[in-house]
């Protein structure tokens, strides 16, 4: 094995060790409308729909998820599509991806599948120890139609 290689694998076995303790300590979600102008079709006949970009956070890393949640004419609640995500708050990732595959026949296929979107692209940065990259929160939110917060 060369030296390079040994490097690579003992900063990956330290940012896993320093990654066993943490706990989720955020989730955001956005709902963001796509295709067609806000109605259910545009002038072209596109159809729209919401598009939720979940990112669950812990410590300096991220992780985000993404998922189709309706048609544009449907009306939407956040708060009550979101509450879900109270279960898994302040778990470790790894628990809290137990939980959401246990969680799966009550949260449905689309929740269940966001969450383990957004879990499984935080454990592969906190495996490799790849911080979060600095976001535009701004940008994301200015485009969202509505956006929950979990914090713990």
């Amino acid at each position: 094995m060369s030296v390079g290689m040994r490097e690579a694998k003992r900063c990956t076995i330290e940012a896993a060790a320093e990654t066993e303790g943490l706990r989720l300590e955020r989730m955001e979600l956005y709902v963001l409308m796509l295709g067609g102008s806000g109605s259910r079709f545009d002038d072209r006949g596109a159809s729209s729909w919401r598009c939720g970009l979940l990112r669950i956070r812990s410590g300096i890393y991220g992780g985000w998820g993404t998922c189709a949640i309706s048609d544009g004419c449907e009306r939407f609640d956040v708060v009550k599509w979101a509450a879900f995500l109270h279960q898994i708050k302040s778990l470790s990732a790894e628990a809290a991806y137990m939980e959401a595959e246990r969680q799966r026949h009550g949260w449905g296929t689309v929740r269940t599948e966001l969450v383990l979107d957004a879990l499984t692209h935080l454990k592969a940065r906190m495996k490799y120890g790849f911080p979060s990259p600095a976001s535009d929160d701004a940008a994301v939110m200015k485009r969202a139609e509505a956006y929950y917060d979990v914090l713990f």
